[in-house]
């Protein structure tokens, strides 16, 4: 065996997929597991449920803490992870049973995260999408930030991913935000070495339309713009050459977010004047990009409303 793993699982109102998710961990070929099942304040069944299956497996340790986000209830693990490697899964998701062992058998010295591919499944576990690099290979640090930017064979995601533990020495997720992922993935990227890529996807995520990411326009999806632009920060100190690549996705999410304004029918004018300054700050090299010409159709017409808004804002004062 290569080492440990601490296998973090953040818990909050899922009693109708928790059992699923940790017989999944549980059943894992690779058995040299530490399974952190975190509590975050769950109101449901769950505390009672992580007892249980605590008494039924030493590998099982239970947190249970007042409910403060995911990003908090994985730092709490983090935080008490004995291993000597750490992977997250979401305690509505599942992996297959080669799922550990298929990305622990390329681990080398110099490597110091794996990431594997991932299917999207119903309620229903129906897979709607299968996401998997081409062909497995080995990233140094510059490539392996240019395809997690990218968000192509590596994605921008805690989950579906093994990281070497001592990456988290000073790195933690930012507590109460939403896109958390976001915010940390180009840091722990930072500091690797080097990253392999796995061809295959053992990682059931379960698509949740009552999620934040799924749900109509709240002030909570600013998030992911700010998250954006704080990563490009970090990529014109760090990685140049790569900072105008998150001018796509900053004008996507906020093309998003006035999208889901407009259909909510309520007025969130000062978030739509807020997007509209970085659509228009970055409108020429966003239309140079690879997306669809919906996409650029909606950033013009984004634009369009930022001067009914000016005008509104005007006649208030």
């Amino acid at each position: 065996m290569l080492g440990t793993v601490s296998v973090i699982v953040p818990i909050y109102n899922v009693e109708k997929y928790l059992l699923k998710c940790v017989r999944s961990i549980q059943e894992q070929t690779y058995s040299d597991l530490e399974i952190i099942l975190v509590d975050d304040g769950s109101p449901d069944g769950c505390p009672a449920m992580c007892e249980d299956l605590k008494c039924e497996d030493s590998r099982i340790r239970v947190i249970h803490k007042e409910n403060g986000g995911l990003s908090d209830a994985r730092n709490a693990g983090i935080e008490v992870a004995g291993g000597d490697y750490i992977t997250f899964v979401d305690s509505d998701d599942y992996i297959a049973p080669d799922f550990i062992h298929s990305m622990m058998s390329v681990l080398e010295d110099d490597i110091d995260i794996v990431c594997g591919g991932y299917e999207r499944v119903t309620d229903k576990e129906e897979v709607l999408e299968t996401r998997m690099a081409k062909e497995p290979r080995v990233l140094n640090n510059h490539d392996a930030m240019l395809e997690m930017v990218k968000n192509r064979e590596i994605r921008t995601t805690a989950w579906g991913k093994v990281f070497r533990r001592n990456l988290f020495d000073d790195i933690r997720f930012d507590k109460g935000k939403y896109h958390e992922d976001i915010y940390i993935m180009h840091k722990l990227f930072g500091k690797a070495r080097k990253v392999a890529v796995v061809s295959v996807a053992l990682y059931s995520y379960r698509v949740n339309q009552n999620s934040i990411t799924g749900s109509s326009f709240s002030p909570k999806h600013e998030d992911a713009v700010y998250a954006h632009l704080e990563r490009m920060k970090f990529l014109k100190e760090r990685y140049p050459d790569l900072a105008d690549d998150e001018i796509e996705f900053i004008v996507w999410h906020c093309c998003d977010i006035n999208w889901r304004i407009m259909k909510s029918g309520r007025e969130y004018k000062e978030f739509i004047l807020y997007n509209n300054q970085y659509i228009r700050k970055y409108l020429r090299k966003f239309l140079k990009c690879e997306v669809s010409l919906k996409t650029k159709g909606f950033a013009l017409f984004s634009l369009s409303v930022l001067s009914v808004y000016g005008k509104m804002r005007r006649n208030n004062k």
